[in-house]
């Protein structure tokens, strides 16, 4: 089974709701979702109803008594409480493909890996439209594994820096440390869409950073066009407007 592991707070609920109709959605059939959140009783009483929308996936709830937790600590509870052999990283604010967990878990055990991950993504700017095709091969390796795609062995995975961001960089650097088999997924970016909406653990210095550096140029966003709209359409996308920036023009989805 595959643990997919969630942080989140109250001001996120919007993005919540959309995050869990991506679990929903799913195509491999086991998996649990384990939400952490350490906001208040009612907020706690709002998502279980939300919840209780899906009676047939397995959705675990826990709220931490300890406010301000960093998001590291808040990592570790939810990895404590998960019960798969596998575990996924799966943010609130962000979109995830039906069949995102099925192709990266069938990679993982093709490849016989501890830990698979993602080198391209898409990233979605809420406030303008903006839409980009990161590819993070132009990193060195390890640099180039988009570590919040991060799926594989819970019993290898060991604890997050208790730190307010930049907590999953760490794991990334001690797996790689450690010996673990990794597997890098290239030309898959579709399968996870990277949110920034102005409330993340990151700003906008450091989104319009990673794909000013990593987007696609023109000649291979349209190549990749086709592909491209077709894996878009198996999304519920909650945007009416994405273009797809390029040198001399956009790619207009919407």
């Amino acid at each position: 089974m595959i643990s997919c592991l969630t942080i989140t707070r109250e001001q996120n609920f919007i993005e919540l709701k959309r995050a869990l109709a991506c679990f929903h959605r799913q195509t491999i059939p086991e998996k649990e979702l384990v939400i952490v959140h350490d906001g208040s009783a009612q907020f706690d009483e709002v998502l279980v109803d939300q919840i209780e929308q899906y009676p047939h996936d397995t959705i675990v709830l826990h709220r931490s008594k300890d406010p301000g937790l960093p998001l590291g600590a808040l990592r570790n509870i939810a990895l404590s409480l998960a019960k798969g052999e596998l575990i996924c990283q799966w943010d609130d604010d962000d979109l995830y493909h039906p069949q995102r967990l099925e192709l990266q878990h069938q990679e993982l055990l093709d490849a016989g890996a501890d830990f698979c991950f993602l080198t391209d993504q898409l990233h979605y700017f809420e406030p303008t439209g903006e839409m980009f095709w990161d590819d993070w091969t132009v990193e060195a390796y390890p640099g180039n594994l988009i570590q919040g795609s991060i799926l594989g062995r819970a019993d290898k995975i060991g604890t997050y820096a208790e730190l307010p961001r930049g907590e999953d960089t760490q794991v990334v650097a001690r797996l790689y440390a450690t010996g673990c088999r990794l597997r890098a997924i290239a030309n898959r970016g579709y399968l996870y869409i990277y949110v920034f909406n102005g409330k993340n653990a990151w700003d906008v210095r450091h989104h319009a950073a990673i794909s000013a550096w990593k987007r696609l140029g023109k000649a291979e966003l349209l190549r990749r066009e086709d592909e491209l709209r077709r894996q878009l359409d198996r999304y519920d996308l909650p945007w009416k407007k994405i273009f797809m920036p390029y040198e001399g023009g956009a790619l207009h989805i919407r």
